[in-house]
This record gives C-alpha cells, sequence and structure tokens, in this order.
C-alpha cells in the first residue's frame, strides 16, 4: 500500500490507517515543518479531526516545543517517540498537548525522520492511545520496518514529479515557439505538435495527418522526411 501511494497519491490516507494499526496507534500522518518559518504542513493524516488539524496549522505549529529539538537531534532514517526526546510531562502542560493532541486521545506519538535539509525536515509516524502513554521500544521496533519503504516510496514519488514537471515545461516552451515543431516516432506518427504546427495541419498545404501519421502532401518530400 505505502507503494501504491507513488502512483495515487490518494491512497495514503489507507497507508497512514494501515500503519497506525500496525503500529499500535489511534492515527497517523505523513508531514513536514520548517523550523525557521514555524511552519507545520500535515499532507496526509488519518484518523484526526480536520479542526484540530486547522487549530494545529495555523495556530499550534509555530510553538510546538518539540520541533527544534527533533529537527536538532534527529537524522533521516532515525525512528524515536516523543517521550524519548522530550521530558513528556512537560509536553503533557504545553500549549499543542491540552489544545490539540489531549482532545483528540493522543499521547506519545513515535516518528521516523525521513529527510531533512536547512531548517526544514519531514516525517511519519503515529500518536498513541493517551492512556498508553508514554509508549516503549516494540512501537519503535515495528515503524523501522516500515520506515525504508516508506522514504523510497516518497523519493520515487518526487522523482515522477520532477520528470512531470520537466515534460510540461518542454511541452510550455515547445508551443511558444513561431516555427511549427512536431515531435515523432520513428514510423512518423505523431507524439506532440505545437500550435504552429497543428495550424499547418489544419490547412493541409504542406502536411497531413493520416492514422496519427505525419507526411508531407509532395511524394518527393514524404519520402525525405521517412529517411530521415
Amino acid at each position: 500500500t505505502i507503494y501504491d501511494t507513488t502512483l495515487n497519491p490518494e491512497t495514503w490516507p489507507l497507508a497512514l490507517e494501515q500503519t497506525a494499526a500496525f503500529v499500535g496507534g489511534r492515527a497517523a500522518t505523513l508531514a513536514a515543518h520548517d523550523t525557521a518559518r514555524g511552519e507545520g504542513n500535515l499532507m496526509y493524516v488519518w484518523g484526526d479531526d480536520p479542526d484540530y488539524r486547522m487549530h494545529y496549522i495555523k495556530e499550534l505549529a509555530a510553538t510546538n516545543p518539540v520541533v527544534v529539538t527533533t529537527h536538532l537531534a534527529c537524522e533521516p532514517g532515525q525512528v524515536f517517540s516523543l517521550s524519548q526526546i522530550f521530558p513528556y510531562d512537560e509536553y503533557c502542560q504545553s500549549r499543542l498537548f491540552l489544545e490539540w493532541a489531549k482532545p483528540q486521545g493522543w499521547g506519545d506519538m513515535t516518528h521516523g525522520l525521513l529527510e531533512k535539509s536547512g531548517s526544514r525536515f519531514g516525517h511519519f509516524g503515529v500518536a498513541h492511545d493517551v492512556g498508553k502513554s508514554p509508549v516503549g521500544e516494540e512501537p519503535r521496533r515495528r515503524l523501522r520496518l516500515l520506515l525504508p519503504h516508506v522514504i523510497r516510496a516518497v523519493a520515487i514519488s518526487k522523482a515522477m514529479e520532477l520528470k512531470q514537471t520537466a515534460a510540461e515545461s518542454l511541452s510550455s516552451t515547445i508551443d511558444s515557439l513561431s516555427a511549427a515543431v512536431f515531435l515523432v516516432g520513428k514510423d512518423c506518427s505523431i507524439v506532440h505538435c505545437n500550435r504552429s504546427a497543428q495550424a499547418m495541419l489544419d490547412a493541409g498545404n504542406v502536411v497531413q495527418k493520416a492514422d496519427g501519421i505525419l507526411a508531407f502532401t509532395r511524394a518527393a518530400a514524404k519520402d525525405e522526411l521517412r529517411r530521415a
């Protein structure tokens, strides 16, 4: 299910639901934080209340006492529980706990760091039942089994996004040219044509399109194109 997200990001909630069940949590998230900007982006979440989610993003992310500690103390690929890197009693007195975690029944959290650069980091993990917090080693052991696959899936998704962006940029550049441009396969099948090329096809004086194949109206030019 984690790898399914590379082709269909809308399956992340299902992957997070299964993660919460496997690790032993009430909710799960894929998120990113920026310590310099005080921003938190809960990209995909399962098991939370949308109203509390918005409250976190708008009001609490900038004052989250655990974010800076996570950024300084943890490295990509590392699995940790909140109670390992921050005093749990102090956390329970924080605005974050009182206004966001506690009302949703959450206590300790177990996360894995996906990546870190500059002031930003991405993480993946679960929130545990407040009555079962702080947690021990077993949730961390289980999350360690999943984290390498999540890191790989996120990397694949980014690579696919970059390729899509490059393709869109190339298409936009070609479309902006005043000269007619055709991208064709070796059988002269038309893969893409810009606006000027489409206008030539519509006019039908110089080039034609038959069953998806590009051809010149003059037989000699048609033969030259196929040789090329």
